[in-house]
């Protein structure tokens, strides 16, 4: 198992783990639904970038942050409209350096498992709209810079505590492209971990 999804596991276990001793700080299903959801964001974004067919990959990571509106149908689904921003990351070796800041618009639709009173596990998938502009320097030649967009899925989970009128929420989430620049692909996979505040309109 590899070491970034040793974490997310781990992640979840805690949140799992300190469900029942927190079940009655609140009680989400006293909230009234449908309802809008306004939530804010910090947290971890890891950016592995790997050439197909090659060995080898390079995790960049940064701070990750995040902003987004919802709409709680049921108890049981939402739906999500978010702005995603993974960081500034960057690569530096004798042979030069890379460097970009992938911004991401998602729209998720979200199946949520409550379980008890206050604590609920959820699980997401959608599209992600990505825009970024990447550079690379080289010793003793011009700077090369390229801007791309893109369309993909963008799938995760994560776990929620009711604690008054708001949310407290970890999620994971996790997106990939494939830029193509002077002829060669890029794999680019973008995995996101936060923790969100998320109140109730």
């Amino acid at each position: 198992m590899a070491m970034a999804d040793k974490k997310i596991l781990c992640a979840f276990l805690l949140c799992a783990a300190g469900a029942p001793v927190l079940a009655s700080v609140a009680d989400e299903s006293t909230d009234k639904y449908p309802a809008f959801q306004l939530g804010l964001g910090l947290g971890h974004g890891e950016l592995n970038l790997s050439v197909p067919d090659t060995p080898g990959s390079s995790d960049l990571n940064a701070l990750a942050y995040t902003a987004f509106v919802g709409y709680r149908i049921i108890p049981y689904a939402a739906v999500e409209a978010a702005y995603l921003d993974s960081g500034s990351v960057s690569k530096h070796n004798a042979a030069g350096s890379f460097t970009t800041n992938p911004h991401i618009g998602t729209v998720t639709g979200l199946g949520i498992l409550p379980i008890g009173s206050s604590f609920s596990l959820f699980a997401r998938a959608g599209l992600a709209h990505w825009w970024y502009e990447a550079k690379f320097d080289f010793p003793g030649f011009e700077r090369l810079t390229f801007s791309r967009k893109a369309n993909e899925l963008i799938w995760g989970g994560g776990a929620s505590l009711s604690v008054d009128r708001a949310l407290l929420r970890f999620d994971f989430e996790q997106t990939q492209t494939s830029p193509s620049f002077e002829g060669q692909t890029l794999d680019a996979r973008l995995r996101v971990m936060t923790v969100s505040v998320v109140w109730t309109l």
